[in-house]
């Protein structure tokens, strides 16, 4: 028997033909919208007037192009935002279509019955339509950790969600919406356990967006300070690193970065920042920040970056930390912990207050006890410290020499924090020429950060030379006991990169022999004991 074969004419005009009888048969209906069901507890985030704004908010949606290949967000929840947050959704659209998106939202009122709560029979009543949350993935995680809990209530207040309901209801209709709530100081572990739960219960074209605002409640300069290290660990895709930063949750930022790692993402990038402060023309002491990130493929955008809060000098009569803190993050659940540390602290905020100009750094310098090294690893960079009350004999050629060592030895930033007391003099008799080529003389022997302190001093005085830096902290930060300092004192910001960096000057004044930021707007009441400042 002989097999038969068509010409390929005879085949163009078959599949011709078969494509114009689909193209005019009817069309495959769409799929039945999701609705509620009669025990779903529905959230509703909006008015019915409301409408007509949010088509407003999409007509004029922010301009952003995201990657191919696109896997991971962080955005804010602030609806300041409203036109960032709609183009960064209707990006999310053009570039990815996810057929599941994940987001992790900071568990605000502590509401939840657990650490980390998935939703239970939930749906969103958007001015776009209802966007239900996945019970299936949700009691999928529920199963793998008796530790998790399932709530539908809390989900009435959570504004880290409702916020971004309406945009993915508009954006990507049809999209499965999974969001789970993480209490602030949630156990590592357990977010190590639910990372692997996610990476194998999603599909791989999934999206987890990490719904977080950065620097609260801060003057804008101390935001843009703390945000220098949040997104530098960000786009180094640090999670131990980022969970020092000055954000509402850390939490779901380290949570992310596992995430995106184990799915062989090796690219973040921070591609838009904005503040609170941008909206008003005069200064408000009450700025939250807003970071916008994508986590995709491509060549990392990492720049080693190290930030150093670097403050003036502690009196020797005080229990003062006589060492580099790596972290001075002021607990919510415990506000006074680190003052019970160190108890000379406890006076920077007062009891029961958090004080968070002292969070979302690197590194936290204070005074020297005789000469002191230390070698740390700060995210992908080798920081070399070294310490010396430069008054003494000798300290100050030793410095030249170890500044010389670290360098060579490929530690970079190389730190010199430098005891000035009464070498230059005080007061009017300060010699800031001799400071100056002493300062000068350790950054060409090899520092690119030289701290000087000195109480006497009669300001803040900085010198740069190429990338190198010199700052004298004039003042006390917690002055000798029966001592009440009325002269006004500076802590340093200082955010060093290999090409360069930033500095801002913070000053302090004393009421009574208690430190405050001084020279910008109060923050909120209930931070009354602080006026916050800083100036770049």
């Amino acid at each position: 028997m002989r097999a038969t074969r068509c010409r390929p004419a005879a085949w163009i005009l078959a599949l011709g033909t078969a494509l114009i009888l689909v193209a005019c048969g009817p069309e495959a209906p769409p799929p039945e919208p999701a609705t509620p069901g009669p025990d779903t507890l529905l959230v509703r985030g909006y008015y019915p007037g409301d409408t007509a704004m949010w088509g407003q908010i999409t007509l004029k949606a922010a301009s952003f192009s995201l990657p191919r290949g696109l896997k991971g967000l962080v955005v804010p929840h602030h609806l300041s935002e409203q036109f960032e947050l709609a183009g960064v959704w209707k990006a999310v659209a053009r570039a990815a279509r996810p057929s599941v998106v994940v987001l992790l939202s900071p568990d605000h009122f502590l509401a939840g019955p657990a650490s980390i709560t998935l939703p239970g029979d939930v749906g969103f009543d958007t001015a776009f339509g209802y966007l239900p949350a996945d019970r299936e993935l949700s009691d999928t995680l529920l199963r793998k950790d008796s530790m998790r809990a399932q709530a539908s209530g809390l989900y009435t207040e959570e504004h880290g969600v409702h916020t971004h309901a309406p945009f993915v209801a508009y954006y990507l209709p049809g999209t499965r919406f999974l969001p789970i709530l993480i209490k602030p100081g949630t156990d590592t572990r357990a977010l190590d356990q639910l990372m692997v739960d996610l990476r194998d219960a999603l599909p791989r074209d999934s999206l987890v967006v990490a719904s977080v605002d950065f620097s609260h409640y801060n003057p804008v300069a101390f935001s843009r300070f703390h945000d220098a290290m949040s997104e530098a660990a960000l786009e180094a895709m640090d999670a131990s690193r980022i969970l020092g930063a000055e954000v509402d949750s850390p939490e779901s930022l380290y949570l992310l970065t596992l995430l995106m790692k184990s799915m062989g993402v090796d690219r973040a990038n921070v591609f838009h920042r904005t503040d609170l402060q941008d909206h008003f023309e005069e200064a408000i002491g009450d700025n939250t920040s807003h970071v916008y990130a994508s986590y995709g493929s491509g060549r990392s955008a990492s720049v080693p970056t190290v930030t150093i809060l670097a403050l003036p000098s502690v009196a020797g009569d005080k229990d003062a930390p006589f060492q580099t803190l790596r972290s001075w993050t002021w607990d919510w659940r415990d506000p006074d912990r680190t003052a019970r540390t160190y108890p000379a602290l406890a006076e920077l905020a007062g009891a029961g207050h958090e004080d968070r100009r002292f969070m979302g750094s690197d590194l936290y310098l204070f005074g020297s006890e005789g000469e002191q090294r230390e070698r740390l690893d700060v995210g992908h960079s080798r920081v070399s410290v070294l310490r010396a009350p430069v008054d003494w004999d000798g300290a100050y050629d030793r410095l030249l020499v170890d500044a010389a060592i670290e360098r060579k030895d490929g530690r970079r930033p190389v730190i010199v924090l430098a005891e000035c007391g009464n070498r230059y003099g005080h007061g009017d008799a300060f010699d800031a020429a001799a400071w100056e080529a002493d300062m000068k003389a350790l950054a060409k022997a090899g520092a690119d950060v030289v701290i000087s302190r000195s109480p006497d001093a009669p300001g803040w005085l900085e010198r740069h030379w190429g990338n190198s830096v010199a700052v004298l902290l004039p003042g006390w930060l917690v002055p000798p006991n029966g001592v009440t300092a009325d002269r006004g004192a500076a802590a340093a910001g200082l955010v060093w990169n290999p090409s360069g960096g930033r500095l801002w000057r913070f000053d302090i004044s004393h009421r009574t022999g208690v430190p405050v930021w001084a020279g910008l707007p109060a923050a909120k009441s209930y931070d009354t004991p602080v006026v916050s400042g800083g100036r770049e």
